[in-house]
């Protein structure tokens, strides 16, 4: 069941090889992010690292998680640099109507635009990472796909957003379970975003090559031929 589901061998061998992969993917991103300027690098070689190597089986955790990293830092510092700016504009922006006289009609309004600010930035937080890990976009190419797709995919993204706040409330409340817990998240959260991908992804025609992230479509096909 677990792989025709997820994709991995039921055993516990094979199960326990696939945690003991996400736990260490878990703590190099904790590790390589601790500087900021590398949150998004690191965050894009999490998601990058659990698809190939987790879910695809391509390669080792280190070769990929660090081979992405080293390819993509420097892009991935502009990232960070604009997903923190654009953060600190979400929080300022909700500090600002608490500031506002409580009753009045203009606190109402704004209050009512830092929810979908925030709700943005929450969206902007699930997707961005993924998409700078897939496509060859730059900075604000990356951040205006991110809020395209969660926009074009909104129930997807409302149930991405109430499992990623649930995630964050586990590690706020059992700080250890980040040494896990990122790897676990990019796992799941790969099931949706890899179907939205594929959406915006031009699918191998007949005699090319199938990268790595269209392996499992080609098995489906196959499944389906021999049925």
């Amino acid at each position: 069941m677990l792989k025709k589901l997820f994709g991995i061998d039921s055993s516990f061998v094979g199960v326990m090889e696939k945690l003991a992969d996400l736990m260490i993917l878990s703590v190099l991103w904790l590790i390589c992010s601790l500087p900021v300027f590398t949150l998004a690098a690191s965050t894009s070689a999490l998601y990058y690292g659990v698809v190939k190597c987790v879910r695809r089986e391509h390669g080792t955790v280190l070769h990929e998680f660090f081979g992405f990293l080293r390819s993509n830092w420097k892009t991935g510092a502009g990232v960070s640099a604009c997903y923190l700016f654009l953060g600190g504009l979400t929080v300022l922006n909700i500090w600002a109507v608490t500031q506002m006289e409580a009753g009045s009609a203009l606190r109402a309004a704004y209050r009512v635009e830092s929810v979908w600010v925030g709700l943005m930035f929450l969206f902007l937080s699930i997707y961005l990472f993924p998409v700078f890990s897939r496509f060859q976009y730059g900075i604000l190419e990356s951040v205006k796909m991110s809020l395209l797709l969660s926009w074009r995919h909104t129930i997807v993204s409302l149930v991405m957003t109430m499992g990623f706040g649930s995630v964050a409330w586990l590690i706020f409340r059992f700080p250890v379970s980040v040494l896990i817990l990122p790897g676990i998240w990019m796992f799941f959260l790969s099931f949706g975003m890899e179907r939205i991908f594929r959406k915006y992804m031009k699918e191998p025609e007949e005699g090319e090559e199938i990268p790595w992230y269209w392996e499992d479509r080609k098995e489906i096909v196959q499944d389906n031929e021999k049925k």
